[in-house]
Order: structure tokens, then sequence, then C-alpha cells
């Protein structure tokens, strides 16, 4: 199998990169900038996947089986300079990409979504935790891009023979070496004993490691029967409050940290995974499991002096 994956030095694509080498599959990463520490894969084309002629040549050239769509941009603020920079590497690039697979002849897509495209208004009209039916209503531009370059995948799959788009809308993913977030920075403040404060204790979400995400991705590959459109939320085991997870994470580090709690109003960001659970086996370790092993990553990142 060939199977090439755009974004391919960012966080799911670069731990995705690595498992699919793991199992001596071809694999073509393409990045949209050079990287010193970028050592993944040695068939690797630096391109914006805005650069049609580049991307075309290549694509061409490798032909690969799969298209495993990973690229994203991820605003940190709400300018119009992010809000630009999303619509540009969320929705051109992926118009650009689905415009060339279709001149190439490329027909199988995964396009790797997010739990944003639920969260707006609507969502208190939704049955809880979300699946895939329920109501779409983007709060944030992020979210509204990533729902545009669904509807474009879909589009795509739409127009031609034989054309396959698998979507896989995320919760958010957490562990192997993310520096962020809101399960590093738990874990960081019970290694250090310092005080957690947690605004909105009673928010509850399926946390998803990285590990799982990535062994969704391996399972729709796997699989002997695609078909035409397939929709999957795919988020941990269990559906947590952030008191909750705070609680387990102090209790497994021992710590002496103080959490407080605030009252701000909970967000609800709970994810049903039954359908890729029936349909292509996806079983997420438990949480108890894979925090684990992160908080011992993460005291190795202490005692190296990184954390």
């Amino acid at each position: 199998m060939k199977v090439c994956v755009t974004g391919a030095s960012g966080y799911l694509g670069k731990n995705l990169t690595k498992e699919l080498l793991s199992r001596d599959i071809n694999v073509l990463s393409i990045i949209r900038n050079k990287e010193k520490e970028y050592k993944e894969s040695s068939n690797c084309l630096i391109s914006d996947l805005c650069n049609k002629e580049k991307l075309f040549k290549k694509l061409k050239e490798f032909f690969p089986d799969v298209v495993i769509h990973c690229a994203a941009f991820i605003p940190k603020d709400s300018d119009k300079k992010e809000q630009f920079l999303s619509l540009q590497n969320n929705v051109m690039a992926t118009k650009n990409l689905l415009s060339i697979m279709g001149e190439i002849g490329l027909k199988h897509l995964i396009f790797t979504s997010t739990i944003s495209i639920y969260t707006g208004d609507k969502i208190r009209k939704n049955t809880l935790p979300l699946n895939e039916m329920s109501n779409v209503d983007p709060q944030c531009f992020y979210g509204q891009d990533k729902l545009k370059a669904e509807k474009l995948c879909i589009d795509w799959s739409k127009k031609g023979i034989n054309r396959k788009c698998d979507i896989l809308r995320f919760s958010g993913i957490h562990g192997g070496g993310r520096k962020d977030g809101v399960i590093y920075n738990f874990i960081k403040k019970f290694l250090l004993e310092e005080k957690l404060f947690i605004p909105s204790p009673s928010s509850r979400y399926s946390i998803l490691s990285i590990n799982d995400a990535v062994q969704s991705i391996l399972l729709l590959l796997q699989r002997e029967k695609f078909y035409k459109n397939e929709t999957f939320n795919i988020g941990g085991s269990e559906d947590m409050k952030l008191i909750e997870i705070a609680e387990k994470i102090k209790e497994i580090t021992k710590s002496k940290s103080i959490i407080e709690t605030g009252d701000k109003l909970a967000e609800i960001r709970s994810m049903n995974i039954s359908k890729a659970q029936q349909e292509i086996g996806f079983s997420p370790e438990l949480f108890n499991t894979w925090i684990k092993k992160e908080i011992l990553e993460i005291k190795k990142m202490k005692k190296n002096k990184s954390l």
C-alpha cells in the first residue's frame, strides 16, 4: 500500500507517519515548511498545499492508494489574520488538493476533522453525547472552515466513479509528547506541586489519546469494504468531567497540589463513538491506562529539565 500524509510534521501527522513506516507502508509525507527535526520519512515533499504545480507533480509520480489529509491550521487567536490563515489552509488548501486528486485519478481520501464543527447554539438541541447525526453549528471560524472542508470532500467523492471519502471527527487529542492542552497542564501542575484552578469543573470531554487517534486511521486502512462516504466520531473511551480527570491525575502522581474550582458554565464536549466501534472496530484505551504512560513520559521530561 502507498499512502500520502499531508501535514506530516504536525502533531497527528507525525505520529501517524511513524506508525505507518513501522508497518513497512510506503509513505509520501507532505509538510509545509522545512524542519530540521523532521526525520520520519525520507520520501518527503516540502510544499504548501496551495502550490498546485509542485503538489500535482509529486502526487502523480507517487500515485498513492490513499491520501490522508491531516494538514490543518488551528488558530491561536480570533483576529482577521488568523481567520485568513484558517480559510487558506483549511479550506482553499483542501480544495486544491481535491482538484489535483481528481485530475490525477486518485480515488480514496481520509479527511481528519474535529468536534469543533458541532459546537454552537444548536448544541443545546442535540442529544448528548454527540453522534454523527447531531446538529452541526460551528461556534468558531476554525470549526466553520473544517465543516466547509468536509463538504468539499463529500462533493469531490460524489463527482467521480469509485471515489471514497472517510471523515474522522476527532475530540481533543492529547499525549505522545504534546506540550500544551488540559492533560499536559494538569500533569505539569501536579508534578510541580502547584495549585490547580479549574474554572468549569463540571465540563465534560471525551479525551482522546494520540495513539488511539492514529489507530482509528489504521483501522480505516485495514477495512476490506469501503463505502462511498462515511463519517465517524473518534473520541476517548470515557466521558469525564474536568474535575474527575484532575482528581485521577492527582491520585496517580501522588501530588500534594490543591485543586480549586470556579463556577463557570460547563461545556459539554462528549462524543458517541459507537458507530466507529461497531463498523471499524475502534477500541480506545481506558483513560487510566494511557494516562499512566503519559505521566511517566512527562516525568522523564521533568528529569531532563524540558518540562
